[in-house]
């Protein structure tokens, strides 16, 4: 209400030099995409390089009873980082590198000296209670709240933010349920783990979890068929837009009354017919090469990973590598 009048009169001024304006509380942005900006919106004094509001936008924002600050006046070209209410926006939106690797070194500090340490530090040295009144919020959450942000502006897929994921869920116990849900809310997934019900408490669920947590989006039936969902194809949907197959071979996969895991082996098996790409990552659960090869010759040829001669740290690990290789 207070600032109704003067956002119309920047609006119009805004157009008659072809800039956009926005405006976020009291930081007022104006662009322009191509060409000299306008000096009757803001220059730059050839002396001492501060920028000076043109005659036209100062009288606006004056005549509506406010005062410009000279010292948060900025303007920036094309070259240089051009930053609005803390967000960089040159190309496109992100946060600034020491933003980053503060949250970084505060991650690092937890699992290094412990939450209790990290939190007495930020307490007494970062947070600055007395300018900012209200409740601090505890380190954890302070964390917590940081990676949201962060998620916010560069997007759940973001490499630097799911990096910063693996590094968080080592140190908070409870990280990996919210890695979990913005998994299960993914459409294309690095993996889709084919597997028999049976094996889910002895492997899957396990492997999945840790596979999760080192950043890799895996589509695990448990957590990507919710109640009410149409089976089928929600699993035509995992297979398709998945990039890797993961197959737990086991005596339980191969067994004559299941129908499921065997459409999710052929359809994989043809999804590398057609590209010709290695996109199948076996792995063997309680089974030998010589059972394997009476059910799949052709998989019993393969290298893979055996469950009896690994652990499941060391097993998602090389699932992890291979994933990044790409197909």
């Amino acid at each position: 209400m207070i600032c109704g009048r003067m956002d119309g009169q920047l609006l119009e001024l805004s157009k008659k030099y072809h800039c956009t304006y926005s405006r976020y509380a009291d930081d007022l942005t104006f662009s322009k995409k191509s060409g000299a900006f306008p000096t009757e919106l803001a220059r730059r004094d050839e002396d001492d390089g501060r920028t000076i509001l043109g005659p036209d936008l100062r009288a606006i924002i004056e005549s509506n009873g406010f005062s410009p600050h000279s010292d948060k006046t900025w303007l920036y070209n094309r070259q240089a980082r051009q930053v609005v209410t803390g967000l960089v926006v040159n190309a496109k939106r992100n946060v600034r590198r020491e933003w980053v690797r503060q949250l970084r070194a505060m991650i690092h500090a937890w699992k290094a000296y412990g939450l209790e340490k990290a939190e007495s530090e930020y307490q007494t040295k970062y947070f600055k209670g007395q300018k900012r009144g209200g409740n601090p919020g505890t380190f954890a959450q302070v964390v917590r709240g940081k990676m949201e942000f962060l998620k916010m502006v560069k997007g759940k897929s973001d490499l630097v933010y799911r990096g910063l994921q693996q590094r968080l869920v080592e140190v908070d116990d409870n990280y990996h349920l919210v890695m979990q849900k913005e998994n299960a809310q993914m459409l294309h997934r690095d993996v889709f783990i084919a597997h028999a019900s049976e094996d889910k408490a002895t492997l899957v669920k396990e492997l999945a979890d840790q596979l999760i947590a080192l950043g890799i989006t895996v589509w695990y039936d448990e957590y990507s068929i919710r109640l009410g969902d149409d089976i089928l194809h929600k699993i035509d949907e995992g297979l398709v837009h998945s990039q890797f197959g993961v197959i737990i071979f086991s005596p339980n996969f191969f067994d004559a009354k299941k129908t499921w895991t065997l459409k999710e082996y052929s359809a994989l098996v043809a999804g590398e017919d057609t590209d010709k790409n290695k996109r199948i990552i076996p792995v063997w659960h309680n089974i030998t090469r010589k059972e394997l090869a009476k059910k799949s010759p052709t998989i019993a040829n393969r290298l893979a990973l055996v469950s009896s001669e690994m652990k499941v740290t060391e097993m998602e690990i090389k699932i992890a590598e291979r994933v990044r290789q790409g197909p």
